[in-house]
């Protein structure tokens, strides 16, 4: 899963560049228009198809650096609301749809492990009549390629000691690994 504080970085910085109120899909809806962001669906990678490294570490043969690459795929569906008119709701979603086309914003992602990729090119219509009014919506969904890298350095093994018991004397044994 991608880390909370990633995904709020992303978000936040699209509502500075774009103007566009964005909240989370379980938050207190303020004035319109606004958009609603949720995780749809999260892909982990199984450990064993995880890529790992092990190298010694430059000027320290002592110490193995082992660094290990977790992959997840989080899709999120965007939704844009207004109360006046489907063109408020439309440009919104289309601020935000074009943010992630921006060679400056999609560095920015990627300075945050993030890479995305939308799931269809297309910014839906999804607005509803409801109590005698119409509640416009609009939205799409973008899925967010994560790496997180995880790095340990481990002390290097130089050398076994291995003891045998022989009735009433031991004998070790030193290898060189």
């Amino acid at each position: 899963m991608i880390p909370g504080a990633v995904v709020e970085a992303v978000f936040q910085r699209i509502q500075s560049d774009t103007s566009v109120i964005l909240l989370r899909f379980d938050e207190e809806q303020s004035a319109y228009p606004l958009g609603v962001y949720r995780s749809i669906s999260c892909l982990v990678e199984s450990v064993y198809r995880n890529i790992q490294t092990s190298a010694e570490k430059v000027g320290d043969p002592t110490v193995v650096v082992r660094t290990r690459f977790e992959k997840y795929q989080d899709t999120y569906s965007f939704n844009f609301f207004d109360t006046q008119s489907l063109e408020n709701a439309r440009t919104a979603a289309m601020n935000v749809f074009h943010w992630f086309g921006s060679p400056d914003n999609r560095s920015f992602c990627e300075e945050h492990s993030i890479v995305p990729r939308f799931v269809a090119t297309n910014v839906q219509d999804k607005s509803v009549f409801e109590n005698s009014a119409w509640l416009y919506q609009v939205g799409f969904d973008i899925r967010f390629d994560y790496t997180f890298e995880y790095t340990e350095e481990i002390e290097k093994i130089s050398k076994i000691q291995i003891t045998e018991e022989f009735g009433s004397h031991n004998e070790n044994l030193e290898v060189e690994v």
